[in-house]
């Protein structure tokens, strides 16, 4: 897929919901918040359109990625898992993971939800 793809589908299947581009000129990862946490603290859900996300881990969160569209590749502490569509997988707290595609399509929940505060970027 390529960004105005990505813009377009959001906007057909989740009309009004905030969209975030990282970084904002060139994303390379593209959010759509569909239940977010400011509507409840136990969890969050988000679509996501990645193309590669940064190396990073949470304490607190436990982050489940449903593939929607595409491969994606993610890395949890190094390791390889190859996800397709309908593929799950679940990171705990304190995995590193960041994640490799052509920006394939997920559905990212998290238990509890996600906070700016709890998304720790580590140095690559």
């Amino acid at each position: 897929m390529k960004v105005n793809e990505v813009l377009e589908y959001l906007g057909q299947n989740y009309p009004g919901k905030e969209v975030i581009m990282l970084p904002p000129d060139d994303p390379t990862e593209i959010l759509c918040e569909t239940e977010p946490s400011a509507e409840h603290s136990e969890y969050s859900v988000a679509i996501a359109a990645i193309k590669r996300s940064a190396l990073h881990r949470h304490a607190v969160t436990t982050e489940t990625y449903e593939i929607i569209d595409g491969q994606l590749d993610l890395y949890i502490d190094g390791e390889k898992v190859t996800l397709g569509p309908e593929d799950v997988c679940t990171i705990i707290p304190g995995e590193t993971h960041y994640a490799v595609s052509d920006f394939a399509l997920a559905k990212v929940t998290s238990h509890p939800g996600w906070t700016p505060e709890d998304h720790i970027l580590i140095e690559e």
